[in-house]
């Protein structure tokens, strides 16, 4: 059986909720072990001191003694041509899930970064014996604690800073940087537990905030009562604004699998006090699949968000009250399950001026020779702009970042081949091409 059959098989059995809560990374769920996962990307600072911020690849080879985990490859990279700075292995009972960097630790350190190792219940047929004609099969069934782990990228040193031994709660499947003092001296991290859904569709999922310096959870930030928490997937998607006339941080969180699978995305101010709430459009849409906070688009003093149905529409939210600013649907809406939305990264505007450009890529959960691409459209008025063609699915993240601190260009990762494309400008000229 092939790889694309695997693929193909596995997601017939899933519905769209259960689609919506894994994410772009949804192959790595459904395809054969002995496959590489593809690998965790993060934009880093300037590293070498070329005016450009630098990035991490984490890339696991599988153990085929394991069901997931294996020898992870942590390497720092140069954003000039993807040469390797520094890079360390070790083993992992859990593969790489997300990425994200975390400032530094004082003034005079290097910059951090954190990786989350996210353990979920997995299951694996494979033959124990064979009698004459007789093939006797065992159904393995695994679960491996997840952990996030903090790396310094000058030394690559690292230490666990949380842990769960209670797999299926998918800890670390979302991460964002809640920054300095916000509660209390030290950096906060804010780590996603949305569940397996696949495995509890009764999980609601959880946020948890947690100290990187002293390596300990303080609190827990659950979906409020009003809303309906059996299998919402609570926790899918994180991100943290800090603009607008209110004080403090803003927390947004998405929920796609909320309310039969329409999936919604809410806002919490810095104390988890509920501020607003968006749902998406109709049952199955799986809104907020995808989850970017993309500048203030509408010049009102609040940064606003994109969120997304994955395959069907991505949404610019007010930052103010959760309002649609407007909507762009999916060129493919209807004739396939495309992906469109499963990664959105705004290029111009994070520092708070209005946001210029967006970068929307498609990253299918199909495999089929369809034609992908990434497509840029105006944050502010939702024109298409242009467009890459890719030869398959894409995910995309910043990258190419100038001094002036903003995104100038997109990496975008190829999964199935795991080609990593850098992309300078709204032209998207490649720059280099590599294989972490």
């Amino acid at each position: 059986m092939s790889v694309v059959d695997v693929i193909l098989k596995a997601v017939a059995g899933l519905s769209a909720t259960a689609l919506a809560s894994i994410g772009p990374h949804a192959v790595r769920a459904v395809g054969e072990q002995s496959r590489a996962r593809p690998p965790v990307i993060a934009t880093l600072g300037d590293l070498n001191g070329d005016g450009l911020a630098d990035f991490v690849t984490c890339a696991v080879a599988p153990d085929p003694l394991l069901v997931d985990g294996g020898t992870v490859t942590v390497s720092t990279r140069s954003a000039k041509n993807g040469d390797v700075i520094k890079t360390i292995t070790h083993h992992v009972p859990c593969s790489p899930t997300s990425a994200l960097c975390v400032g530094r630790a004082s003034s005079d350190s290097g910059v951090d970064f954190v990786v989350a190792y996210t353990g979920g219940t997995r299951h694996r047929t494979r033959v124990s014996r064979v009698i004459g004609t007789s093939v006797h099969t065992v159904q393995d069934h695994c679960e491996c604690t997840a952990r996030v782990e903090l790396y310094t990228a000058s030394s690559l040193a690292q230490r666990t800073i949380a842990n769960r031994p209670d797999a299926g709660d998918r800890f670390g499947a979302s991460m964002a940087y809640f920054g300095a003092d916000q509660r209390g001296s030290g950096r906060w991290l804010l780590v996603g537990a949305p569940g397996d859904l696949n495995a509890n569709p009764q999980r609601a999922g959880y946020v948890s905030l947690v100290s990187i310096d002293k390596a300990l959870e303080v609190e827990r930030l659950a979906l409020p009562g009003e809303f309906n928490a059996a299998g919402a997937a609570f926790g899918a998607q994180v991100v943290v604004g800090n603009l607008g006339r209110s004080s403090g941080r803003r927390l947004v969180v998405a929920a796609p699998a909320i309310d039969g699978g329409r999936g919604a995305v809410l806002a919490f101010d810095s104390q988890f006090r509920l501020i607003w709430a968006q749902k998406g459009s109709a049952a199955e849409d799986g809104f907020g699949g995808c989850l970017a906070s993309i500048g203030d688009v509408n010049d009102d003093g609040e940064e606003d968000y994109a969120a997304a149905a994955t395959s069907k529409y991505v949404w610019i939210l007010s930052g103010l009250d959760g309002s649609k600013i407007w909507a762009i649907e999916s060129p493919w809406r209807g004739t396939r399950v495309d992906g469109f939305g499963s990664s959105v990264v705004a290029l111009c505007g994070v520092d708070g001026r209005p946001s210029e450009v967006i970068a929307i890529g498609a990253h299918e959960f199909m495999a089929d020779n369809d034609g992908y691409e990434v497509g840029l459209y105006s944050s502010v008025a939702g024109a298409k702009l242009g467009v890459r063609g890719t030869d398959e699915q894409c995910v995309v993240y910043g990258g190419y970042v100038p001094a002036s601190g903003c995104y100038g260009g997109l990496l975008v990762l190829e999964p199935f081949s795991g080609t990593l494309r850098q992309f300078a400008g709204t032209d998207l000229k490649e720059v280099f091409a590599m294989k972490p």
